[in-house]
């Protein structure tokens, strides 16, 4: 190997990455944003062991995983959770946004999981605890585990 080739592969920067996931009963769709905010990409994955780490391995594809941000974290997402704590990343339950505010920008899933990883990374959150079986809303009462998880 060249001298050129060896500097040109050790100059290349570490990417940090920041999940969105959006999710539903059937499939979770994914979206990746590097830590300027750019989208590196999006997927959709089956609900289920497999589609779990399928869903790992692709988002750390695209560099060091610093959270995921996780739709209903305690109803969908729940196994999803347990699957990504398990593996040791770090994950946040991200309310789903204001009805008013959604309906201006548009539903999709994609939009979800992308609004999931930008809201992650505007706030300064804590990580999900295990034994986490709240819903999904933002008018609930903390469940007892809020110590341990950031909503945001």
């Amino acid at each position: 190997m060249t001298t050129t080739a060896m500097t040109t592969m050790m100059e290349q920067p570490v990417r940090t990455i920041t999940v969105g996931v959006d999710t539903h009963s059937k499939v979770h769709h994914a979206a990746v944003l590097d830590e300027r905010g750019a989208m590196l990409g999006e997927r959709r994955f089956t609900t289920d062991a497999h589609g779990y780490q399928e869903l790992l391995d692709w988002v750390a594809s695209f560099g060091i995983i610093n959270t995921v941000g996780i739709e209903c974290t305690g109803s969908y997402g729940a196994g999803l959770t347990r699957h990504l704590l398990a593996a040791g990343v770090g994950v946040v339950e991200v309310n789903r946004g204001h009805a008013l505010v959604r309906s201006r920008s548009g539903k999709s899933d994609v939009i979800d999981a992308e609004a999931a990883a930008r809201k992650v990374m505007s706030e300064g959150v804590l990580l999900t605890g295990e034994g986490h079986q709240r819903g999904c809303g933002g008018d609930q009462e903390p469940a007892p585990s809020a110590r341990f998880r950031g909503e945001v």
